[in-house]
């Protein structure tokens, strides 16, 4: 019992590390634009709900690819992994588009739904950016799924831990992490 309890805890430690570092950049995120005033954080606060929202989609894909895939390859089946695998990636580009594609087209009425004058702009501005990388963040998810459905859960953890802060602008130690994280630190 203590050893499947020891193997649990290191599968599960670097997934909860990765939730973690997606939380932490939310509020680092909404930290930064609060100098902006109250629509801005408004806007911030909006795009964020929808966001998590499609995240929630998002998970009940790609969780059921890791368990899926682990039970095949627990089975040594690789056939039937082999169809959870292209099934997931199908299911990535019809699921993005189903959802990034209407969200953008309707992005200004979804803000204005919730706010108005300056942090409706605000949050469709956001959402214009948003709604485009959110296929990315599909399909991303999807192959952090099929990683730790192999039974490897340090690299999608390293991708996250990793990201820091290479794309928010003005973040001093944005330098420095990205060459942190590319002499293969997270990998070890």
């Amino acid at each position: 019992m203590r050893e499947q309890l020891s193997r649990l805890a290191a599968l599960a430690g670097p997934v909860y590390a990765e939730l973690l570092s997606g939380v932490i950049a939310t509020v680092i995120g909404t930290l930064w634009v609060a100098s902006l005033g109250g629509s801005a954080v408004a806007a911030v606060t909006l795009a964020g709900t929808v966001e998590n929202l499609l995240l929630g989609l998002v998970l009940v894909v790609s969780s059921g690819v890791s368990v899926g895939l682990a039970r095949a390859l627990g089975a040594d089946d690789r056939d039937e992994a082999a169809r959870i695998t292209r099934a997931a990636w199908r299911l990535c580009v019809l699921g993005s588009l189903a959802l990034a594609v209407p969200g953008y087209l309707l992005r200004d009425r979804l803000a204005a739904a919730f706010l108005d004058g300056e942090a409706a702009t605000r949050a469709a501005q956001y959402l214009t950016v948003a709604f485009p990388a959110f296929v990315l963040f599909f399909a991303q998810r999807v192959a952090d799924e099929l990683f730790k459905g192999a039974g490897d859960t340090r690299t999608p953890a390293a991708r996250w831990c990793c990201r820091g802060c290479w794309g928010w602008p003005g973040c001093g130690g944005g330098r420095w992490w990205a060459r942190w994280c590319s002499s293969g630190c997270c990998w070890r």
